[in-house]
C-alpha cells in the first residue's frame, strides 16, 4: 500500500497531514481513581478527591492549550485544559473535584480559612463511583482518548498496563502523577495475607518478628511509620527487631495481581499497663505534617484516614482492628497542646458501625463516633478520670 503511494507521487500531502494527529492521539487517559478514600489528597485543599491522570505517550512534547476532557459525551468541551507544555512521557494529575480551579486562580481554602493561590488542576466536574463515561478531546474537537468505566471500588484506581498500554488494569496501589503500578489485575485478583511470626500486643522483653508468606512468586513489603506499604517498601529479608513500641504494616505483591491486603500489628515492649489501650496509625503528614497535619495545625475542618486498634486491660489482648477517620474538635480546647480527637467510623475507611462495647456498665455496644478528649482546661494536670 505505501508502495503505491510513493509510485503515484499523489498523496504525500495528505500523508503529512496525518502526522500531527497522530501525535496528538498519544496524549492518552492513563489512569483515574473514581473513590479516592485514603489515598492521596490535593494540594491546595487537602481533600481526598478523586482524579484523573493524562500521559503524553508521544515522543514530542504537546502544548494542551484548548483541550477539554468531559464526563458527558454529549459535552466534549466541559471542562477546557490551560496552556502548559506535557513533555513526552510526562504525566498530568487532574483532580475531579467540581472546583474548575487552575494553577494561579484563587479559591477560599476551608482548613486556612483564607483565600490561597491554586498549584494544582481542578476539573469543573466530579467522578462517578457508579460508573460513567470520560473523554479527551483535541482542541478542533477530534476525539483522542475515551473510556466508559463500571462500578469502581474505594481505593482501587484503573488504568493502562505499563507494558501493554491497550490494556486496561485494576491497581490496588494507586500511583498519581507518576507511572502507573506494575502490579495490577484484569479482574482484581490480589494474593493472601503476609503471615506474622508474632501475634500483635503486650511482649515482657525484646522480641524478633519474622514474616512470611506461601504464595508462589509473592514477596512480603513492610512499612513501620505508619505508610501503607507500596511497591517501592522495602522486601523482608531478616528478621525485625522489636525492642520498643512499633507499628508493622505489610502486604504481599506478587505479579499479574494486585497488592494483597495490609495487615497491621502493634507491638509494646516492655510496657505495664491496667487500662485499655488505643493504638492509633497514619501516614505522619496526615496528623503532623507542615501544612495539612491536623494536629500540627490544629485544623478542624480535614479527615484524615487512620487505622485504630484497641487492646483490652488486664489481658492486653486485641478486641478489635479498624479503619477510620480522625477529625480535631471542640469549640477552643482544640488549640490547646495537647488535641481533643474525634474517632469517625465510615464505609470509606472499612465498617459504618463499631460493634463493641467501649464503657463498661453501659448498655451501649454500637458506635458511630467516638471521642478521645483532652481534658479541656485541665489538659495537663488530669489526663483521665
Amino acid at each position: 500500500m505505501f508502495s503505491k503511494i510513493i509510485r503515484s507521487g499523489i498523496p504525500l500531502l495528505t500523508l503529512v497531514f496525518f502526522i500531527p494527529e497522530n501525535i496528538h492521539a498519544q496524549l492518552q487517559i492513563n489512569e483515574f481513581l473514581a473513590v479516592n478514600s485514603t489515598i492521596a489528597h490535593d494540594p491546595d485543599f487537602g481533600e481526598f478527591s478523586d482524579f484523573i491522570e493524562l500521559r503524553n505517550a508521544s515522543a514530542v512534547q504537546i502544548n494542551l492549550a484548548g483541550y477539554t476532557l468531559t464526563d458527558d459525551p454529549a459535552e466534549e468541551d466541559k471542562w477546557t485544559l490551560p496552556d502548559l507544555t506535557l513533555a513526552p512521557g510526562q504525566h498530568l494529575l487532574i483532580w475531579t473535584d467540581g472546583l474548575d480551579k487552575r494553577p494561579g486562580d484563587t479559591a477560599f481554602v476551608a482548613y486556612k480559612n483564607a483565600v490561597a493561590t491554586m498549584t494544582a488542576l481542578h476539573a469543573n466536574f466530579r467522578l462517578s463511583g457508579d460508573g460513567e463515561y470520560l473523554g479527551l478531546f483535541h482542541p478542533q474537537g477530534t476525539l483522542l482518548d475515551e473510556i466508559t468505566y463500571c462500578v469502581q471500588t474505594s481505593d482501587v484506581s484503573y488504568g493502562r498496563s505499563t507494558s501493554e498500554p491497550a490494556q486496561w488494569l485494576y491497581f490496588g496501589e494507586p500511583t498519581p502523577g507518576v507511572a502507573n503500578s506494575p502490579y495490577g489485575s484484569v479482574w482484581m485478583e490480589t494474593p493472601g495475607e503476609p503471615i506474622f511470626s508474632l501475634q500483635e500486643g503486650f511482649y515482657p522483653s525484646p522480641q524478633m518478628l519474622h514474616l512470611s508468606t506461601t504464595e508462589p512468586g509473592a514477596v512480603v513489603r513492610f512499612t513501620f511509620d505508619g505508610t501503607t506499604p507500596t511497591g517501592n517498601s522495602p522486601v523482608f529479608s531478616d528478621d525485625i527487631p522489636l525492642n520498643l513500641n512499633l507499628t508493622i504494616k505489610a502486604r504481599l505483591f506478587a505479579p499479574g495481581k494486585m497488592p494483597g491486603k495490609v495487615v497491621t500489628k502493634t507491638y509494646f515492649i516492655q510496657e505495664n499497663h491496667s487500662l485499655p489501650v488505643l493504638s492509633i496509625t497514619s501516614n505522619a503528614a496526615n496528623l503532623y505534617g507542615f501544612d495539612f497535619g491536623i494536629l500540627q495545625n490544629a485544623i478542624k475542618d480535614r479527615e484524615v484516614p487512620a487505622t485504630l486498634e484497641y487492646f483490652e486491660s488486664g489481658t492486653g489482648e486485641r478486641a478489635f482492628q479498624v479503619g477510620v477517620g480522625l477529625r480535631v474538635f471542640g469549640t477552643s480546647i482544640y488549640n490547646l497542646p495537647q488535641r481533643p480527637i474525634s474517632v469517625r467510623f465510615k464505609e470509606k475507611y472499612g465498617d459504618e458501625i463499631l460493634k463493641y462495647p467501649l464503657f463498661d456498665g453501659k448498655p451501649i455496644s454500637r458506635y458511630s463516633a467516638f471521642l478521645l478528649r483532652n481534658g479541656g482546661n485541665d489538659y495537663n494536670m488530669a489526663y483521665f478520670r
